[in-house]
């Protein structure tokens, strides 16, 4: 028994905690699997919990062999649950993220999404001394009112004057 034990507290301490928030839509979900591609073929996924990535030593090591700034692909899948009878759904968002702000330790991630399906949406994020420059798309609507979706979050960080914006930290 005392070797079980001391096996499964070596399995939970063998992750490392990174610290982030992911809000979707203006809420926090309990938890997303993140899947990250760092060059063609090589996969590594993670599990986001409210509050922080929970990431294996292995994956956490070969990140860090990274340079800070190599390009991630990252496939976020939410679960989305419904009352009444228990159903989900699952909805993927993609999108492209350097290392350095991934395991800033400060990362938030901000997924705004524009139609029921969820597969018209924006991933904005900012962590270490980055933030990502807002992107409009015509499948957005109208640029103000999806302007002020998505940076409902970043409401002092973002300015839009005369359809000019501009940052500031």
């Amino acid at each position: 028994m005392f070797f079980v034990l001391l096996v499964l507290s070596n399995l939970m301490l063998a992750q490392k905690i990174v610290p982030a928030i992911v809000v979707v839509d203006g809420t926090l979900p309990e938890s997303i699997g993140f899947t990250c591609v760092t060059r063609p073929g090589d996969t590594l996924s993670f599990p986001y919990f409210r509050s922080h990535f929970k990431i294996d030593d292995l994956i956490y090591e070969e990140l860090q062999t990274l340079p800070d700034t190599a390009t991630l692909y990252i496939t976020m899948a939410y679960t989305e649950w419904y009352e009444g009878p228990p159903k989900k759904k699952t909805y993927e968002f993609k999108s492209i993220m350097w290392k350095e702000v991934l395991m800033s330790g400060n990362v938030l991630i901000n997924i705004t999404t524009f139609n029921n399906e969820k597969t018209v949406y924006y991933v904005d994020y900012s962590g270490g001394l980055w933030v990502k420059v807002y992107e409009y798309d015509k499948r957005f609507g109208n640029r103000k009112k999806a302007f002020q979706r998505i940076h409902a979050i970043y409401p002092k960080l973002y300015t839009n004057k005369k359809n000019k914006i501009t940052y500031g930290r």
